[in-house]
């Protein structure tokens, strides 16, 4: 660590955290934390299993990790998300009542560590007379870190699925026996794979449900310091239903909230046909600030061999179009791609980085971190020093361009842009 004094304490653990995800002092730790169901926690393991079209979690462990923390010194905080590592040098543990990582499970790290308090109306389902059913609200609208609202189209990816997932990712499907009020593609395959028979039967409670849960949040809690609003989703067999359902949603939203009052994001599919047409009703009909494609990688054959699901679907001449012809009509710097650190060399992603910034295209990443379940489970993830330097020579790409990172440092969980680059200011 002696190598990084240049960088902020909260730049270097947070990287550290996502790099090598936390092993627990001991496994029931959060379980046994009083009003532990007050914070956002997950199951430590996940073992996600196809069968039949379905994506399911079959792990039977019973123990809970934070979803995400905040970090903070001197005044300054940032939100990590946080993956269980078994065996990782850094360990959460409580002392006096306090969270506190150590550092290979002995050393105390000087940062402050807070759970990330849910949201009173995660609390809260839907009246009876509305959806007999009662689904949580939660299942409608998420808010991620402090400040960013967000809305999942439908709970998965095709790609998963049919085992054309991208190789880094991994995926958050229910146990077997949760129901969900958020539309799953795991009930695609009892429409005969017909994507237009299947949303037709689960869209109106679903749009029902957002509206109800989008104004709650809006009337009853405190979005702040931004509030940030991104509709994201995972993939279906074309990008047309994709298209299609954003536009639905974006119109429920709206009735609530002009989408343009937010700092607002479109995260999905780069379409396939009709581009010009439906990338501009994302813009001027809908009120989205931001469009995002997330291409993982560099490069046609790169894209390919990583991400053979989405290569298929919305090809890689195709998105560099899409981001292209967005530039046009969002402008310079309000059009992104995420790319994640680890998964080609970095060089050659710092070239295709530059390239795109020339284009007015935005650049964010992820650290890769290796997952259960997936094929790159195995996969070594990138050293600190590389990640540090990559960071910072994407944050001197940003200064020449005038571009800045997405959403804040209280809302963005997996990159070290946001710390670095405040620090300079």
């Amino acid at each position: 660590m002696e190598r990084f004094k240049d960088i902020p304490d909260l730049a270097k653990w947070k990287a550290l955290i996502i790099d090598y995800g936390i092993e627990l002092a001991e496994k029931s730790i959060f379980n046994n934390l009083p009003n532990i169901n007050d914070y956002k926690i997950k199951y430590r393991i996940k073992h996600p299993e196809v069968k039949g079209l379905k994506v399911t979690d079959n792990s039977g462990d019973i123990f809970f990790i934070p979803e995400e923390i905040i970090i903070s010194k001197n005044g300054k905080k940032s939100l990590v998300k946080l993956n269980y590592r078994k065996n990782s040098p850094l360990v959460l543990s409580i002392e006096d009542g306090k969270i506190v990582l150590l550092e290979k499970g002995i050393t105390k790290v000087s940062i402050s560590i807070e759970l990330v308090k849910k949201r009173k109306y995660q609390f809260h389902k839907m009246p009876k007379e509305l959806n007999p059913l009662e689904p949580s609200l939660k299942d409608f609208v998420q808010v991620i870190g402090l400040d960013r609202i967000a809305i999942m189209e439908f709970e998965g990816c095709w790609h998963w699925n049919t085992g054309n997932a991208c190789k880094f990712c991994d995926t958050n499907p229910k146990r077997p026996g949760i129901i969900s009020g958020m539309p799953s593609v795991n009930t695609l395959s009892d429409y005969n794979l017909n994507v237009d028979d299947w949303w037709n039967s689960v869209k109106d409670n679903y749009y029902q449900g957002i509206e109800y849960t989008f104004k709650k949040i809006l009337q009853e809690e405190i979005i702040s310091p931004h509030q940030h609003f991104q509709l994201m989703s995972g993939n279906l067999p074309n990008t047309r239903k994709i298209w299609e359902i954003s536009g639905e949603i974006a119109e429920v939203v709206n009735r609530v909230r002009p989408i343009k009052q937010f700092d607002s994001y479109l995260n999905i599919a780069a379409p396939r046909e009709d581009q010009e047409q439906w990338l501009s009703k994302a813009k001027y009909d809908w009120g989205f600030n931001n469009m995002v494609f997330n291409l993982e990688v560099i490069g046609r054959d790169r894209f390919r061999e990583v991400c053979p699901g989405k290569s298929a679907l919305m090809g890689y001449e195709n998105t560099i179009n899409c981001m292209e012809m967005s530039v046009k009509i969002f402008g310079r710097g309000n059009v992104r791609s995420n790319f994640v650190l680890g998964a080609q060399p970095v060089d050659e992603l710092l070239r295709g980085i530059e390239d795109l910034a020339e284009k007015g295209i935005v650049a964010d990443y992820s650290i890769f971190s290796p997952k259960k379940g997936t094929p790159w489970e195995d996969r070594t993830s990138p050293d600190m020093e590389t990640i540090v330097n990559f960071s910072q020579e994407l944050a001197k790409i940003y200064k020449k361009y005038g571009y800045s990172g997405i959403y804040c440092s209280l809302s963005s969980r997996s990159n070290i842009l946001h710390e670095l680059m405040e620090s300079e200011e």
